[in-house]
């Protein structure tokens, strides 16, 4: 669907076709596609009805997790997350600690059946998941340089790093990165990436513009980023610093600090390379995949999220995690929908419906029924 010379994208991403450029205002495009950045963030917030009131960090011997809703215990890996009315039993010998949200703390669980109620306030607000529009598969052959990052994002850091696909045939790229304090900076470069320098500097609070156009196409990727205000940095960084002092692993400090302070203030760039750092350095932590695939998707990346997804999944099928494996394979079911493939998408949901039907969880297996019947219609249509 065409408005006004902007090409709306099923996953949200907007194209700036050249022939339209000088039509349109640059104010009307930022607020347009802040208006976007901001849908997909209330979508992310609004999935809080079983927000995790905490992770499990440390496992030594025979622990069970018994899911509210679910009739049948499982052993949990480290990082699973915790929620509202959940079981945790600790065997004889065995032990276990979990981090708590709410107060910050690393409680040990006791021996026997404790409840998580028990080991950790409630939250005063709920986590942001995750959960905007994924959108379409990219074509390798695409002539739109689309923009990986920044992305649908805050920001802290004032000179960013620039990245996106490089376009096939293409030998340069024209870079141009528009907004508040009337910053109007553009750059040619060969590369497929570039970090902002321009004059005046980006300035706390702004809103920007970033678009990228190939030296062999028409069309041009555009996304839309903002910096967060002196005051949100100010305690983004007290809220680092406090979970990066406590004794926890690196892992364990960046799944903690995306889950209670990268998303809480929209920082997805920050979170993705956070985690993309551990996955450098090796990671064999199904979490740590998994959660990228999420914010990937949040982001409209749904290659990359389709990548992480499956290697979280069989990270979780050696650690031998049922649940984290149904909750990947709902995950890619959801990916090859988006990419229009059907029979792919069923074969995934059908998997993880078996996952949730071994751990007796009838509420995920009547939502994947409901998923699967809807599919199976349009595959018949």
């Amino acid at each position: 669907m065409k408005r006004s010379g902007l090409v709306w994208q099923n996953n949200g991403c907007i194209l700036w076709k050249t022939t339209m450029r000088n039509k349109i205002t640059i104010s009307i495009l930022l607020n347009l596609t802040l208006l976007a950045l901001n849908q997909g963030l209330v979508l992310a917030q609004s999935n809080t009805n079983s927000s995790p009131v905490g992770r499990i960090m440390t496992i030594n011997g025979e622990v069970l997790l018994q899911r509210q809703g679910q009739s049948k215990p499982q052993r949990p890996s480290e990082y699973t997350d915790l929620n509202p009315g959940d079981l945790l039993e600790v065997k004889p010998g065995a032990t276990a600690t979990i981090f708590c949200y709410a107060n910050r703390q690393q409680p040990r669980v006791p021996e026997g059946v404790s409840g998580v109620n028990n080991l950790c306030p409630p939250n005063s607000q709920p986590l942001v998941t995750p959960t905007g529009p994924i959108g379409p598969s990219r074509s390798p052959d695409s002539s739109i340089p689309d923009i990986i990052s920044p992305r649908r994002t805050a920001l802290r850091n004032i000179n960013p790093i620039l990245r996106w696909y490089p376009v096939l045939g293409a030998t340069r790229y024209t870079v141009r990165v528009l907004g508040t304090g009337g910053v109007d900076w553009t750059q040619d470069v060969s590369d497929t990436q570039i970090a902002y320098s321009g004059n005046p500097p980006l300035q706390l609070g702004g809103i920007y513009s970033i678009t990228v156009q190939a030296n062999n196409s028409e069309s041009t990727a555009r996304e839309v980023f903002s910096l967060l205000n002196s005051e949100d940095v100010n305690q983004v960084e007290t809220d680092i610093e406090q979970i990066s002092n406590q004794n926890l692993s690196e892992e364990a400090k960046i799944l903690i600090l995306v889950d209670d302070v990268y998303l809480k203030n929209n920082l997805i760039a920050e979170a993705i390379a956070q985690l993309e750092t551990l996955v450098t350095q090796g990671s064999k932590t199904a979490a740590i995949y998994q959660t990228l695939g999420e914010l990937y998707a949040q982001v409209g990346l749904i290659d990359l999220a389709k990548e992480r997804y499956l290697q979280a999944l069989e990270l979780t099928k050696t650690a031998n995690d049922i649940e984290g494996q149904a909750v990947a394979q709902a995950s890619l079911g959801i990916v090859y929908e988006a990419m229009g493939n059907l029979p792919e998408a069923i074969r995934w949901l059908n998997q993880a419906k078996t996952g949730y039907e071994s751990l007796g969880d009838e509420q995920q297996v009547r939502n994947l029924e409901e998923q699967l019947q809807k599919l199976q219609t349009q595959l018949q249509e």
